[in-house]
Order: C-alpha cells, then structure tokens, then sequence
C-alpha cells in the first residue's frame, strides 16, 4: 500500500528501502534521493567505501557529525583524511600537515624553466561541440616540472596536478618581490645620492653668487 520495499532488522530499522514508483534507493532510511545512503558515525570506519579486490586499496568517504565537510580517507592513511570539501563554501582542501611530511627543502626556483611553461587553447576529441578550453599539455609540462604530472599505466595517459602550479607560482612572486625590492633599494640609495649631489650643487651655486657679488 505504500508503494515501498523494506529490508528490516529488528535492531537497525529498515537496511533497505525501494520507492516503487521512482526507483529510489534508500540504505539505512527511506531515500529522498535516487540513491540515498544513511551513514553511521563512526568517522573511522563509516561511509562509502570504494574497494580494488586486487590488491584491497581503497578510498572512504564520510561526512562529518562535526563540520559537515566530505572527507576521504583512503589506504595509505587509514583513518586519517587525506581530503575535505567543506559543505558551505565548497573548497577542496588536501592534507599538508607538516607531521606526515619528510625531507623537506626549500623550492628551488629557475625563470628560465618557469617561462618555458606553454598555456595553450584547445578543445577535447570527443567532445561534438568543441568548446575552447585553456591550460597546459602534461607531455610538455613533464619535461619542466614532473611533480606534478602523474601518468596512468592502466589507460596510457598523462594528468596534471593543477593546484600544485599554484605553489611554483607563489614562489615565482617571491622571487619576483625580492627582485624588486632589491630595485626599489637602489632606486633609494640612487635618490639619497642625487640628493646629496644636489645639495652640493645648490651649495656651490650659492657660493658662486657670493664670489660675483665681491
């Protein structure tokens, strides 16, 4: 008569619900979505869970009781997130807590590599109304910075890591300030001479009008 199919358990409620006339899919509650999952709280162990059956790698996703924020967890890090998407604004935050890194060093930064990057214009194959995208090839950007170009065996292509482009930039703005704050000393230890020099211009022109007046 209400047009549902359960799953129940005496202890856990309905495990499955099926909406007959649409299709909805709810696990662990009554969906108001195609598929509508009702997680637990266990931010360690509850979710979604995406599993390869080869070698048991994963990754989790779970949304937290206590900010709201998506987060995923995958095998290398267990129960500790390697991402979030906050639920507010939508940011996509990656782990870079200092105590889960080693061997840092400081970036070393080359302009002549830097202005060999190429933003190119182009459209995807398969994509029927070629729209005009912008970016860069991973072919080309592997030759300068293969940190941050990952290539995929299984499919035979190459990605790039984006964000991480926004890291050489910072630290070409830091180069760059640092150029031009050394200018601008220059520019004001130029100035104090200029000065000084016109002072003694201006000494000497006053010096002259007195020797013309005798």
């Amino acid at each position: 008569s209400s047009n549902l199919f359960h799953i129940f358990h005496n202890l856990g409620g309905n495990v499955l619900t099926l909406e007959g006339d649409t299709g909805d899919l709810g696990l662990g509650g009554s969906p108001t979505s195609d598929l509508h999952i009702y997680q637990g709280n266990n931010g360690g162990a509850d979710g979604i869970r995406l599993q390869n059956t080869n070698n048991n790698t994963w990754i989790r996703m779970y949304v937290s009781s206590s900010s709201g924020d998506l987060r995923f967890y995958s095998t290398a890090e267990g129960t500790d997130p390697i991402a979030a998407i906050n639920d507010m604004t939508g940011a996509y935050s990656v782990l870079s807590d200092r105590r889960k890194k080693q061997e840092i060093e400081n970036l070393k930064f080359d302009w002549n590599t830097f202005m060999k990057v190429n933003p190119v214009r182009y459209s995807f194959k398969k994509d029927s109304e070629k729209k005009s995208q912008v970016g860069l090839i991973a072919q080309d950007v592997q030759k300068l910075y293969p940190e941050i170009v990952n290539y995929y065996q299984e499919e035979d292509l190459y990605h790039i890591k984006y964000a991480e482009l926004n890291v050489i930039a910072i630290k070409a703005i830091q180069d760059q300030q640092k150029t031009i704050t050394a200018q601008n000393q220059v520019l004001q230890d130029q100035a104090i001479i200029i000065k000084s020099q016109e002072d003694r211009i201006s000494k000497l022109e006053k010096l002259m009008e007195k020797l013309v007046e005798k």
